[in-house]
């Protein structure tokens, strides 16, 4: 199924630094797609890149929720959690299994 991009909305930008001295810069994004039968549904996207600004990695989700809210409280919650785009897709699927529905941070 083809999903159509309506909007792309950076949230939030944060940083992860390692023992080794190696940096990373995480940016955050709400991704708004057009569902089929009408109306929006919501995804996340992660992208890290160096501090010089070179992207290094991104990953996205489509489709996780039709709530804004609920896709935009995930998004700060993996940003808080630094959530790097290799886990992406599986920190968004033991999230699904949740019972309370609540963002899990790794």
């Amino acid at each position: 199924m083809h999903k159509q991009l309506l909007q792309e909305e950076h949230i939030e930008t944060t940083t992860v630094a390692y023992d080794d001295g190696t940096e990373w810069v995480l940016d955050f994004y709400l991704q708004s797609f057009e569902c089929p039968g009408g109306g929006d549904v919501y995804g996340i996207k992660v992208s890290r890149s160096t501090v010089d600004g070179v992207l290094t990695e991104s990953d996205k989700t489509f489709a996780i929720t039709e709530s804004r809210a609920e896709a935009l409280s995930m998004v700060k919650s993996f940003a808080k959690g630094k959530v790097l785009p290799i886990s992406l897709i599986e920190v968004v699927d033991d999230w699904e299994w949740q019972e309370d529905r609540q963002p899990m941070l790794v």
